[in-house]
């Protein structure tokens, strides 16, 4: 059967042909690093977990969120802060913002503490950034 012979020999041409192919693109790119080293470790995920809770919270506070409709806006603050990737001198930098912008609000008088109180003030919803 010379006809098999002449299939199995295409065969290991195309092979060959997509290997060489596959060399040439992967010399081309420059090579992928595997980690970056820090001076600081990363944070860990639930670290993470608890600064997103804090985040949103503060975003609520300041009418900027709507919690009962979230929308994509937790979803790309997560995607965002992952892409990142925070050490502990960066995250400890965030949490102190967060807590310094609270504690303002707290002496203002303008930190609330449910979300009815906080559609009473800010009853305009077209300008949040959860959409």
């Amino acid at each position: 059967y010379g006809v098999l012979n002449v299939a199995q020999a295409i065969q290991v041409i195309c092979y060959e042909l997509r290997m060489a192919c596959l060399d040439s693109t992967t010399a081309a790119q420059p090579p992928i690093q595997q980690a970056q080293y820090w001076d600081e470790p990363l944070v860990t995920q639930q670290q993470m977990h608890q600064f997103y809770q804090r985040f949103e919270h503060l975003l609520a506070e300041l009418g900027l969120f709507d919690r009962s409709q979230p929308r994509l806006l937790p979803l790309r603050l997560r995607r965002l802060f992952g892409r990142i990737q925070l050490d502990t001198v960066e995250y400890n930098l965030l949490q102190s913002l967060v807590s310094h912008i609270q504690r303002l609000l707290e002496e203002r008088g303008q930190f609330r503490q449910n979300q009815d109180q906080s559609q009473a003030r800010h009853p305009v919803q077209d300008q949040s950034l959860d959409q």
